[in-house]
């Protein structure tokens, strides 16, 4: 598991969910996991290798964000 570091806020009504994935980017049929601000999102990765996390949030109003992304290298 791999601990997500973001910039996100939102000052009118706030952050309640985020989605984050390796591999693809998340869709709105996947998951949402409810985010209170005081544990970083996390994203589980399987597999060895090169991988791009993506993370997306949702605000109490239902707004979501864009989809953001990083690539990295991973290896146990």
């Amino acid at each position: 598991t791999v601990m997500l570091s973001h910039d996100a806020s939102d000052a009118t009504s706030g952050l309640s969910q985020f989605q984050a994935k390796a591999g693809s980017a998340p869709t709105d049929s996947d998951p949402w996991t409810d985010f209170d601000g005081s544990t970083p999102p996390t994203v589980a990765v399987s597999t060895d290798g090169l991988k791009t996390l993506y993370l997306r949030f949702r605000d109490r109003a239902g707004n979501v964000s864009s989809t953001g992304s990083r690539c990295r290298r991973f290896r146990r």
